[in-house]
């Protein structure tokens, strides 16, 4: 039963950590995004974030 349990267990982990991963991944993409805004790569970089997302 233990070894069902940790089975169980060790993809909630990786999908916590995934989901942490993707969100500090989005918020540090909107700080790069608000410094660089006065800049004509802002808009360079956020269509390629767009597009490497889908």
């Amino acid at each position: 039963m233990s070894k069902t349990g940790s089975l169980l267990h060790a993809p909630f982990i990786w999908n916590v950590y995934a989901i942490c991963g993707m969100w500090t991944l989005c918020v540090l993409v909107e700080v790069c995004v608000i410094l660089e805004c006065e800049h004509s790569h802002a808009m360079d970089f956020t269509i390629y974030m767009l597009t490497w997302r889908s």
